[in-house]
């Protein structure tokens, strides 16, 4: 609960984007979150320098490509 309402209250704050070595578990959208608008740029980037998913972790960019 204390999570949640910190989240709402300075949400107003903190723009768009998010650092990944403080990663929100409970985000469901996490793609936009942390990469916004460069999402497609990220997985492509990803596809070509990691192909074999070899550096992953659950919110790692281990998706399609874009």
């Amino acid at each position: 609960m204390g999570a949640l309402l910190i989240d709402t209250t300075m949400q107003p704050h903190l723009g768009s984007g998010g650092y990944t070595n403080g990663m929100d578990p409970g985000l469901t959208d996490w793609q936009a979150a942390y990469h916004g608008e460069n999402c497609p740029r990220m997985q492509r980037v990803k596809a070509a320098c990691d192909p074999q998913q070899l550096f992953t972790f659950p919110q790692s960019g281990h998706m399609p490509a874009g």
